[in-house]
């Protein structure tokens, strides 16, 4: 009797294999290092300085811009990574550092409303017994690159994330 072959994985969908996707990662990461080390210091230098400056000159008003910015930075960052990612996916990168960060700009907002919607729920999740928090926490892993990448509304980038993960959470969570 034969075996009956393995049906296709459909596109988009194929299984997550640990070892596969960090070997991949830390390569495209270390390829690519002198970019993404460099915009990386960049923000935090430019950023880092205002933001300390605003945090000491104090009261609530600048300290609210503060957290504002910070977020700004961080999400510019992941913006900027996910754009770069997508670039050097054929094997080179094509565009420049300005480039990828200009094709990060437009989901910088829809990027800090879903991570404070997120992180707000997350944080309910883990109040309610850690479990629920790190079901969230797995389920929404890739709202951010999914936003940059698909040009999704934070809102839309929930349903989007789980879509993702769905059948393959323990090895996202892993």
């Amino acid at each position: 009797m034969e075996a009956s072959p393995t049906p296709p994985v459909p596109a988009g969908r194929r299984p997550i294999e640990v070892g596969r996707v960090l070997r991949e990662s830390f390569r495209l990461y270390g390829d690519n290092f002198a970019p993404l080390m460099g915009v990386g210091l960049a923000i935090a230098i430019v950023f880092g300085i205002v933001i300390g400056v605003l945090q000491e000159e104090g009261g609530f008003i600048l300290q609210i811009v503060a957290s504002i910015l910070q977020l700004i930075a961080t999400y510019l960052y992941t913006g900027f990574v996910v754009k770069l990612v997508q670039d050097v996916r054929d094997g080179r990168r094509d565009s420049s550092v300005s480039e990828l960060i200009s094709a990060a700009m437009p989901s910088l907002l829809s990027l800090i409303v879903f991570a404070i919607f997120a992180g707000i729920l997350v944080a309910i999740g883990f109040v309610l017994l850690i479990i629920p928090g790190l079901i969230l926490l797995t389920i929404w892993s890739v709202g951010a690159p999914a936003i940059v990448a698909e040009r999704l509304w934070a809102f839309d980038a929930f349903g989007r994330s789980y879509e993702l993960v769905r059948g393959q959470a323990w090895q996202v969570f892993g």
